[in-house]
C-alpha cells in the first residue's frame, strides 16, 4: 500500500515540476507566432528562478523583439504562479559571425509591461542590457 502511494507522489510530482514548463512554453510560443516568430523547447527555460527565452532575430530589431519576449511571458506570468524571479532574453543575430545581444528584468517590471502599467520605452529604459 505504502509502495503504491509513493508511485501516485512521485507521479503528480514530475507531472507538476515539468508540466508548469509545457503550459508557459504552449503559451508563449503562440503568441510569438502570432508575430511569425517561432521557438523550440529548447530555448525556454527556468534555471535558478531565472526565465531564460533564446530568440533568433536580425541586427536591426533588438528592442522590438525583446519586447515582443518581455510581453509574451509577462501575459503568461500574469496567469500563472511561477517561482521566476527575473527573465532573460537572448537574442542572437548574424553579422560577420553569430552576435548575441541580452535583456534582463524582474518579474514584476515585466508584468507591469504586460499589465500597460508603464508603456514600452520607459519599460526599455529600465531594464538591463548585457
Amino acid at each position: 500500500m505504502n509502495y503504491k502511494f509513493s508511485i501516485i507522489s512521485l507521479f503528480f510530482l514530475v507531472t507538476f515540476l515539468f508540466g508548469e514548463n509545457n503550459i508557459l512554453f504552449d503559451a508563449i510560443n503562440d503568441h510569438l507566432k502570432q508575430y511569425k516568430k517561432n521557438i523550440s523547447n529548447n530555448d525556454l527555460s527556468i534555471e535558478q528562478g531565472i526565465l531564460h527565452l533564446n530568440l533568433k532575430g536580425r541586427r536591426t530589431n533588438h528592442k522590438s523583439l525583446s519586447l515582443l519576449g518581455f510581453y509574451s511571458i509577462g501575459k503568461q506570468l500574469q496567469k500563472h504562479s511561477m517561482h521566476v524571479r527575473k527573465i532573460n532574453i537572448n537574442i542572437q543575430y548574424e553579422m560577420k559571425g553569430t552576435q548575441q545581444v541580452t535583456f534582463m528584468a524582474p518579474k514584476e517590471l515585466v508584468i507591469s509591461l504586460a499589465k500597460g502599467s508603464i508603456n514600452p520605452k520607459q519599460f526599455m529604459n529600465r531594464i538591463e542590457q548585457l
